[in-house]
């Protein structure tokens, strides 16, 4: 696709710069008879995942307009204006630098987001695919592996791509579209031929081959494939004429797995699969002899005793059927059990095998059964949900919950499987188990399994029963808010920038050990070095220097140590620098936990207990300005309303807009403008100040 150009060279470097960035560039010529303009707009492409959500329509407003002219009797050309507009603002770019750096701040943006909403290479359909472009088919037979690669590529290189519902990749102007042709997947099917009265009238068994073969030949007129998997092919020939063929997959009659019972020390029998108990035993019987004081072994039976005690007396056997099939246990004592050590977290003590993401892709491998009763865990204790949303999952269902965990946190969640056929999912946050339904006895999914009552009549409130009597101990204290380190953080970053005299530099420090308190333990070193050097360097040498030597090394010190201050700072919470709209308290409890991390060194002795009494809210302190009053200064923050006075839990967050009614003052505008993009559970308090 060709960029469009404007014969401006400043103008046209823009242009290729943003095509490169993958934004979407827009020029609109207007020839006069003296001069030629030119309307430039760069915007970000809305990724279809965000498309009519708040998001999406801020990502559309994020626009960057650009006037050009150029003489038509030659001359240079120039940009007479460039605005940047947002979904709440927006303000004039005044120089070419400025207008660049704009640019490649929106294709940083646009490639931030293609990569979020971008398919995985796993999610590409296993089968041939055809290209088509523009509506026309281009293509045909591309693997599936190719896909998968240039899906690949297109993510990391931050493109637009998404995944329509019945599979097909989408980018610009190319659509990849999954072939799925109608084959036979049973090994065997009941094909019922009809009649033309549309009855059986003749019926038998034949094998995938046969079934290939008839939805495949030539004569017949149309094959449809249900999503049971029910073959109907329609005028395939026979000795009486074209006749209408069903072909009805039959049960597969799979072997289960060899298995073998190992039983140490007459302790408990454990199955283990046959494999494993051979190379055991021919292990013992070749390379680790040396390693076995006495031995037999007939028909698949072995008693093998090592030399080492820990190992003990090994015995090992074939499963029997009662020893393979699980035996149903009532509701309370498979609830109750939890295998999580005392003292782990789930992520780390979690039992059984690691199921990985490529295994996932056919879940019925790892997921052996239908239907299985999901716990959450709670406080150290699994849980069943609410009555409302239900406790039984199918195994698709299950499957989708872990791949959606693994592919949201690749790097941190973990999923296992553990003998029972439990499936354990944990991303360090939050945690889930799914129980087979077949371990419960009498489980009906009409019933709660916890308390036994109907869901049809039990409400929608949680369960009573259905918890787990095995707790991880507690810890030795509550850990602080989610909210505290930030906030923390913001009032110190902000102590950082107020450092001129010996006082400040002693605020700076507890404001430090403020965070230390605040922060996770694997700061605290760096925080106290910071501390240190705070307390100890640049406070004690500004104090005691005597003459204009001393005080500029001291001045030095001092600046050295509010660097490494605010790197410390910046590892704690990365956003102290700066606040964010995203980062804003939403709920009663977390405004009133980040006012008091935020005030913990500078509020008043009085303003600490208000906290706890007074109003949660968010406040919009809006000004006119003195001039034409047409533009608007709004100072967002979220804090405690008490009877002294209004105590902000954040530095403040301030935007600028012009009035889009003169008519109304500056709070309904305000209101107007971005009432609807704030997702709090507090009030929303707008105040007009009509000071001059």
């Amino acid at each position: 696709m060709t960029n469009p150009q404007t014969g401006i060279k400043n103008a046209d470097e823009l242009i290729t710069r943003a095509a490169a960035f993958g934004l979407a560039v827009t020029v609109e010529t207007t020839d006069r008879e003296t001069i030629t303009s030119h309307v430039v707009r760069i915007s970000i492409p809305v990724p279809v995942a965000y498309a009519g959500t708040e998001l999406g329509r801020a990502i559309a407003a994020d626009t960057l307009t650009l006037l050009w002219t150029r003489p038509n009797k030659g001359g240079r050309g120039r940009l007479e204006d460039a605005t940047a507009w947002g979904a709440a603002s927006h303000r004039k770019v005044r120089t070419l630098r400025a207008v660049t750096a704009h640019v490649e701040r929106m294709g940083h943006d646009s490639t931030k987001y293609a990569r979020e909403t971008a398919p995985m290479p796993d999610d590409v359909v296993d089968a041939p695919h055809a290209l088509h472009m523009d509506g026309k088919l281009r293509k045909e037979g591309i693997p599936a592996d190719r896909v998968r690669t240039f899906v690949k590529n297109r993510r990391f290189a931050g493109l637009h791509t998404h995944q329509e519902t019945d599979g097909t990749i989408v980018c610009d102007n190319r659509r990849y579209v999954p072939v799925l042709g109608i084959h036979a997947d049973a090994d065997t099917y009941r094909m019922d031929v009809l009649g033309t009265d549309g009855e059986v009238f003749a019926s038998t068994t034949v094998d995938r081959t046969r079934a290939q073969n008839l939805v495949d030949h030539p004569s017949r007129e149309t094959a449809i494939k249900s999503a049971d998997g029910i073959i109907t092919v329609h005028g395939a020939a026979t000795n009486m004429g074209p006749r209408t063929h069903v072909l009805t997959p039959q049960p597969a009659e799979t072997p289960a797995p060899r298995q073998h019972v190992r039983i140490v020390d007459g302790g408990a029998p454990v199955l283990i699969p046959t494999r494993e108990a051979l190379d055991e035993i021919n292990h013992a019987m070749m390379d680790g002899r040396k390693h076995v004081r006495e031995m037999s072994e007939a028909r698949g039976h072995a008693r093998i005793v090592y030399k080492d005690r820990e190992r003990g007396t090994v015995t090992l056997r074939p499963a029997t059927a009662e020893d393979v099939a699980p035996v149903a246990r009532p509701a309370a004592d498979i609830l109750a059990a939890d295998p999580i050590p005392a003292g782990l977290s789930v992520l780390d003590g979690m039992p059984g095998r690691a199921i990985t993401r490529q295994e996932l892709r056919t879940p019925a491998d790892v997921l052996t059964h239908t239907a299985y009763v999901v716990q959450l865990r709670d406080a150290g204790i699994w849980t069943l949900p609410n009555h409302d949303d239900g406790c039984t999952m199918t195994r698709g269902q299950v499957a989708h919950a872990l791949r959606s965990t693994l592919d949201n946190a690749p790097d941190r969640a973990r999923t296992t499987r553990d003998d029972d056929g439990t499936v354990y999912l944990s991303n360090g946050r939050q945690a889930a188990r799914y129980i087979p339904a077949a371990r419960i006895a009498d489980y009906s999914a009409d019933l709660c399994p916890g308390c036994g009552t109907p869901y049809a009549t039990n409400g929608d409130g949680p369960c009573t029963g259905g918890r787990s009597t095995a707790q991880e101990q507690p810890a030795p204290a509550a850990p602080a808010p989610d909210t505290a380190p930030l906030f923390a953080a913001l009032a110190a970053y902000e102590a950082t920038m107020l450092c001129t005299s010996p006082r400040d530099y002693d605020d700076l420090a507890r404001h430090l050990h403020a965070v230390g308190k605040a922060a996770p333990t694997a700061h605290h070193r760096k925080i106290l070095e910071a501390e240190a050097d705070v307390i100890e360097g640049a406070w004690e040498a500004l104090r005691t220097a005597g003459n204009l030597r001393d005080r500029n090394a001291a001045h030095d010190r001092a600046r050295a140590a509010v660097d490494r201050a605010r790197e410390a700072i910046l590892a704690v919470a990365p956003h102290a620098h700066r606040m964010h709209g995203t980062d804003v308290p939403s709920t009663a409890e977390e405004i009133r936990a980040a006012a008091v991390a935020y005030n913990a060194v500078g509020g008043a002795a009085e303003e600490l207990p208000a906290i706890e009494t007074g109003t949660p809210k968010v406040r919009v302190h809006c000004t006119s300005d003195s001039g034409t009053g047409w533009h608007v200064t709004a100072t967002i923050a979220a804090g405690i309303d008490t009877p002294r006075g209004f105590i902000p839990a954040h530095p403040a967050i301030v935007v600028k807009f012009r009035k889009r009614d003169g008519r109304q003052d500056a709070a309904v505008n305000a209101r107007r403008l971005f009432g609807a993009l704030f997702r709090v559970d507090v009030p929303v308090e707008y105040v007009t100040d009509r000071r001059p």
